[in-house]
């Protein structure tokens, strides 16, 4: 009959380290452990997560190569074919599902809630005109990619936009007329007409807003 060996843990573990395979095994664990431990060190570094996802986009350029972007684009755009071309492509149904996603999305991104003009005017129009303007903070609502601030919902193709000076005219370098006509335009293609409310005017002369927007109603 055989006997029975009974040997303590530190005996087991002796034996086994005696084994190579055993070694190389532990070693790589730790190995493992270490890199796991040094990988957790540096996604916790600031900025480190958003610079891996933008290396996965391709959104990183050096300020030469936007630059060199820049330039190609605008020889392009001074060809009267090319002009042509884009504008075509720029009408299909497949391009504006496209840009309605890229606009909800980046609403979304920036900003789901309302600001706070935002907010008075949301009030003023509740206040005032009762069951006729809904706010589109989130996107529901988006033409020819961009996203009106608040949309009829009595019937009529109306909207109301808000705009601020800082970034409506003076970070795109224009002046107000050319923002309300701009803005305008873009939505009348689809048969809409657009109110605009300046910021400044709506915290200093909200009487104003109300008239305005009263003849405009009437004219829609």
């Amino acid at each position: 009959m055989a006997k029975l060996l009974i040997l303590s843990k530190s005996e087991i573990s002796k034996r086994l380290w005696r084994r190579k395979s055993y070694r190389k095994l532990q070693e790589e664990n730790r190995n493992l452990k270490l890199k796991s431990k040094v990988m957790k060190e540096v996604w916790e570094r600031p900025g480190h997560r958003e610079l891996i996802s933008k290396k996965a986009t391709g959104r990183i350029t050096t300020e030469g190569v936007k630059k060199k972007h820049s330039l190609v684009s605008k020889e392009l755009w001074k060809n009267k074919e090319y002009r042509k071309k884009q504008k075509e492509a720029r009408t299909t149904p497949e391009y504006l599902a496209r840009r309605h996603e890229i606009g909800r999305d980046t609403i979304l991104k920036k900003r789901p809630k309302p600001n706070n003009s935002e907010k008075l005017l949301k009030n003023l129009l509740h206040k005032n005109f009762p069951g006729e303007f809904r706010l589109n903070v989130k996107g529901k609502v988006s033409i020819d990619g961009k996203i009106p601030d608040f949309v009829n919902i009595n019937g009529r193709k109306a909207l109301v936009e808000l705009f601020g000076v800082h970034w409506h005219t003076t970070i795109k370098d224009r002046t107000r007329l050319e923002a309300v006509r701009e803005r305008r335009k873009a939505f009348s293609r689809w048969g809409f007409k657009t109110f605009i409310v300046w910021e400044d005017e709506l915290k200093r002369h909200s009487e104003n807003v109300v008239k305005r927007l009263k003849d405009f109603l009437l004219a829609c």
